[in-house]
């Protein structure tokens, strides 16, 4: 495959505007259809457009082989920010916010005064240095247990993170960790029983049949949303054919093509703008 080829005409960033909250919910000016749907179909030319534009194949997917580097340099990969946690000197100085460790720190430093000022530098400062020992093991013991708490709970939410998803590569269905996916795969995706698929990914439907999905998480929609592959015939109505990542199946199966990841989602883009310098929130 040639340099030309390996060129892609769509970027992770215009793709993720599609997905933006206002234009999915505002209608375009002048029309009755919201402003990602009209972008998708007059600026995209439908989703098979974007598909063509992604080196892609609604019935045989990516060529797995040659380009899923480029790809994941292109798009970004399809891995969330790790949990941030404390660090063991924050943890430290935690246990200090606690009164009785103030006074106990305080006693200790009265202490060591007036017992060299009573009995010298030989004998004065056994009792304050008791103390501080004290305080030494507590703090430690204390840090070290917050500490390990806090690597388990990053640990075990990156587990949870990790999902199997159905793609279609090279003509071929194969079961992958959702980390794996790529913009430009398409997936098959399904109500299972009792237990809600999670979507892994930003997507669009390909096609599909009574697909709902629960975007409570993401958008505080308490109702189940129809997701409807848009066509000539039903654009008009407003359809929706934008899969949200975390968003959970509720009825019905359908084929999407993966069209943002990572960072590059809605839910990923929503953990950039809150994780300000500070701590600091958009408000």
């Amino acid at each position: 495959m040639n340099k030309e080829e390996k060129e892609f005409t769509l970027d992770a960033d215009k793709l993720s505007n599609l997905f933006d909250q206002d234009k999915i919910h505002d209608l375009q000016e002048g029309t009755d259809v919201s402003q990602s749907l009209y972008e998708l179909q007059n600026d995209y030319e439908g989703v098979k457009g974007v598909i063509a534009s992604l080196r892609s194949d609604v019935n045989n997917g990516i060529h797995a082989e040659s380009d899923l580097d480029e790809r994941k340099k292109h798009f970004g990969e399809n891995k969330d920010k790790p949990r941030k946690i404390k660090t063991l000197w924050e943890l430290i100085l935690e246990n200090f916010e606690d009164c009785i460790l103030k006074i106990l720190v305080v006693a200790a430093i009265f202490n060591t005064i007036i017992g060299i000022w009573k009995d010298g530098w030989t004998h004065g400062w056994i009792d304050g240095a008791s103390i501080f020992i004290a305080i030494i093991i507590i703090v430690s013991v204390t840090a070290g247990n917050n500490y390990v708490k806090e690597k388990q709970f990053q640990e075990l939410q990156s587990k949870q993170d990790v999902a199997n998803v159905v793609v279609v590569r090279d003509g071929q269905i194969l079961t992958l960790d959702s980390k794996e996916l790529v913009v430009g795969d398409i997936c098959l995706i399904a109500a299972q029983g009792k237990e809600s698929q999670t979507i892994a990914a930003d997507c669009i439907l390909v096609s599909g049949t009574d697909l709902t999905c629960d975007e409570a998480q993401l958008t505080g929609e308490p109702e189940p949303m129809r997701k409807d592959a848009v066509t000539d015939e039903n654009y008009n109505s407003n359809i929706s054919p934008f899969v949200l990542k975390g968003s959970l199946i509720n009825t019905g199966e359908a084929k999407v093509v993966v069209a943002a990841v990572g960072k590059y989602t809605r839910a990923g883009r929503a953990e950039r703008i809150m994780d300000l310098e500070g701590g600091l929130t958009p408000l």
